[in-house]
C-alpha cells in the first residue's frame, strides 16, 4: 500500500478535480460562485485539462497507487504564478460566459480579498496546491509531492519555496514545519485566514 509513483500531470487524471478541491475547499467556493461541490469539482476538473492556468495539469505532479490518482502538487515560480492567475480568469470568463457578472456581483468583496492575496514573493518557487485523497493518507505521499516540487525548484534555479496552509490545519502544518518550513506571514483576508511558510533549500 505504501508503494507509489509520482508521474507529471496530464488532462487524463480524473481526479484532478476533487484533488484541486480538496486543497482548495472554501476558496474554490467562493473563485467559482457556488454552493455545490459537485459542480465546483466538475469546473475543477475542466480547469485541470485545459492548459496554462493555476489548476492546470502542467503545472501539477500526480502521485498514483496501482493505477489510482491518490494525491496531487501544483507548483510553479512567482513569476508563473502571475502569468498563470491572469489566465485563469480569462477561462473562468470563457467558462461561467454570462453567469460571470452574478458571480462578480454576489461575491465581490471575496473575490476582491481572493484576487489581492499574494501567495508568493519574487525569488520564490511555490506550491500552490497540495492535497491526498483520505483513502491514501498516512503513508508518505503529501511528503513525497512536497519534496518533488523542491526537486522542481532547485532544478529551475531557486533556492527558496514557499506554500500557504489555512490556520485551522494545524496537521497539515505540523507536516509542513516537520520539513523544513517556517512561517513568515499571517495572511488574512476576509474568509481566508492562512499562514504563509517558507522553506530555505540547500
Amino acid at each position: 500500500m505504501s508503494n507509489f509513483n509520482i508521474e507529471k500531470g496530464t488532462c487524463n487524471h480524473a481526479n484532478g478535480g476533487i484533488l484541486n478541491y480538496l486543497a482548495m475547499a472554501k476558496m474554490s467556493h467562493i473563485m467559482l460562485g457556488s454552493d455545490s461541490k459537485d459542480k465546483v469539482v466538475k469546473e475543477l476538473q475542466l480547469l485541470f485539462e485545459n492548459k496554462g492556468n493555476r489548476f492546470s495539469h502542467d503545472k501539477s505532479f500526480v502521485a498514483t497507487v496501482d493505477g489510482h490518482h491518490a494525491g496531487l502538487v501544483t507548483c510553479m515560480s512567482h513569476q508563473d504564478m502571475t502569468m498563470t492567475t491572469l489566465e485563469t480568469v480569462k477561462q473562468l470568463v470563457k467558462m461561467k460566459k454570462s453567469k460571470v457578472f452574478g458571480l462578480v456581483f454576489n461575491n465581490f468583496k471575496d473575490l476582491i480579498s481572493l484576487m489581492a492575496f499574494k501567495e508568493s514573493k519574487s525569488g520564490e518557487y511555490h506550491i500552490s496546491l497540495l492535497a491526498t485523497m483520505p483513502d491514501y493518507q498516512g503513508i508518505g505521499i503529501a511528503s513525497a509531492l512536497i519534496k518533488k516540487a523542491e526537486t522542481e525548484a532547485r532544478f529551475n534555479g531557486f533556492d527558496k519555496i514557499s506554500l500557504t496552509v489555512d490556520k485551522d490545519n494545524t496537521n497539515a502544518k505540523k507536516l509542513y514545519e516537520k520539513l523544513g518550513f517556517r512561517i513568515v506571514e499571517d495572511s488574512t483576508f476576509g474568509q481566508l485566514k492562512l499562514w504563509r511558510m517558507v522553506k530555505l533549500l540547500r
